[in-house]
């Protein structure tokens, strides 16, 4: 991706053909709606108004996103001592301004520098700036101050001055991070969470939600943020996990999550929790989610049932009918995961491939995946320890 004087990009929309002005948005490798650039537009006019020096508008990079994260800025500037960041929006929403800041702030945090967050109201011409987590409104001589302060960094590779796995937080391996609530979630999950929250709220029926999802797109982080919202809300959820617990797990019964193994399930009673969720469904045995079933409906419960199709370990576990029973359930609402936020490209590579024996994929090694071989199990677990 490629920096760009805004000027340019708003002149080059008003006068370029259709083209022309796509192929100039793609040498810089810039992804903008025509609305956007509309709102871009109105606040260089009011910006180049109250100054001479049309450098300011150079080395921007526009729209752009963290790799693998999604995570979008409209206009970021980067110094030697400093991040410049700007929101543009079309109408002015003050909570909606400080949300978008302060999660904008904490992508940014990890790069330890100073950092000026603006926000561009084009509706109002106001300009809004982040400070100590509250934002207020500001003049564009406070904004063209900084940008004349600022000494341009020449970045010669933008994306590696983030890492993603700074900002995707599981609740297993970075069990502190996300009791402390260090992370966000993406706008797909935080869509499926909203719709799911709202299904949960309906007590006069039992509720039955499917959430699923493949390897990477972030189906635990949004399952488990579902339970400990939940929690706050003074509810009591049960999570039953269809495996053996792993660490991050006993983190969380420790923290006085209720979390069990499937094998445990006759030890419970389901009626006692508001809500059930289901963690790691595709590996359930079917009169196992046939009982549970059937004490949801009994006590006017709600179960939120998180699976993998592709991730089933056993062939049993594909021919289990665990379809059928969800298909089965009156009123399920069904919500699908599709984007990809794995940290690590290669290692999403070769789980797909793993799990897809039918297609013929170039397996590139960049030395993050090792394989070896034992004839003896014992051996293979020595070496695993």
């Amino acid at each position: 991706m490629r920096t760009i004087n805004i000027l340019s990009l708003v002149q080059a929309k008003e006068s370029l053909e259709s083209g022309n002005y796509k192929s100039f948005l793609n040498y810089h490798g810039i992804d903008i709606s025509d609305a956007e650039v509309d709102d871009l537009n109105v606040f260089v006019e009011l910006l180049i108004n109250q100054t001479d020096s049309k450098s300011l508008l150079n080395s921007f990079y526009v729209s752009y996103k963290i790799p693998q994260i999604g995570k979008e800025f409209d206009l970021l500037r980067f110094g030697t001592d400093s991040i410049i960041n700007i929101e543009l929006k079309s109408k002015c929403d003050e909570d909606k301004i400080k949300a978008q800041l302060i999660r904008n702030e904490y992508y940014l945090s990890y790069l330890n520098t100073n950092i000026f967050n603006y926000c561009f109201s084009s509706d109002s011409g106001q300009l809004y700036i982040l400070e100590s987590g509250e934002i207020r409104q500001t003049s564009f001589l406070a904004l063209i101050e900084h940008l004349m302060g600022q000494k341009v960094e020449q970045v010669k590779d933008v994306d590696a001055k983030f890492n993603p796995s700074n900002y995707l937080v599981s609740p297993f391996n970075n069990t502190k991070k996300f009791l402390e609530n260090k992370y966000f979630l993406t706008h797909q999950q935080e869509e499926i969470k909203k719709l799911t929250l709202k299904t949960l709220e309906d007590t006069k029926e039992p509720g039955f939600v499917s959430i699923s999802g493949s390897a990477g797109t972030g189906k635990t982080l949004l399952v488990y943020d579902l339970v400990k919202t939940v929690k706050k809300s003074g509810k009591k959820p049960l999570i039953i996990h269809c495996g053996t617990l792993n660490k991050g797990q006993e983190e969380l019964r420790a923290a006085d999550w209720d979390i069990i193994p499937i094998k445990n399930i006759k030890n419970y009673k389901v009626h006692d929790y508001d809500a059930v969720f289901i963690d790691e469904g595709q590996r359930i045995w079917r009169p196992q989610l046939e009982d549970l079933k059937k004490e949801i409906i009994k006590y006017n419960r709600n179960m939120i049932f998180s699976f993998d199709r592709s991730q089933t370990l056993a062939r049993w576990e594909d021919k289990s009918g665990v379809d059928q029973i969800l298909d089965g359930l009156g009123g399920l609402i069904s919500y699908k995961l599709s984007e990809k936020i794995r940290t690590n490209k290669e290692i999403a590579f070769f789980i797909r491939s793993l799990f897809n024996k039918t297609k013929d994929l170039e397996y590139v090694n960049g030395n993050n995946i090792e394989i070896n071989y034992f004839n003896s199990l014992n051996d293979a677990k020595d070496y695993i320890e």
